[in-house]
């Protein structure tokens, strides 16, 4: 690595990438959330809360697992801080659901999105 000017060669940026994936790998806790590796589910050590990351095929499974844990009394925003990195990892999201919001799941179907519209009394 250059010191003075904090440039990296490739070669330095490789092993630091690497090393950084070799702890990731290890990696089982975000917060309170614990990643139970043999059933593939996120558990949240105080309440013992389950997210199915099996269940996370869709932009919208996705997003209906963060609204349905952020509304329970119990969840802090850390908690929910914690979820997001957690998912970030295991699913990450962007890249392979909703990159550029591109819904992945319309477009690898073929089908175009149904909108529904329903007016608010």
């Amino acid at each position: 690595m250059t010191k003075n000017l904090g440039l990296m060669t490739y070669a330095d940026l490789t092993k630091l990438v690497e090393r950084q994936e070799r702890r990731n790998a290890r990696r089982t806790h975000w917060g309170r959330w614990q990643v139970d590796r043999e059933r593939n589910v996120l558990v949240h050590e105080r309440t013992l809360y389950e997210v199915d990351l099996d269940l996370m095929g869709t932009p919208a499974a996705v997003l209906d697992w963060i609204f349905q844990v952020t509304g329970k009394t119990w969840c802090s925003t850390r908690d929910a801080k914690n979820l997001l990195e957690a998912l970030r990892f295991f699913v990450d999201p962007q890249s392979r659901l909703c990159s550029w919001a591109i819904n992945e799941a319309r477009v690898s179907s073929g089908r175009p999105p149904v909108i529904t519209i329903e007016k608010v009394a």
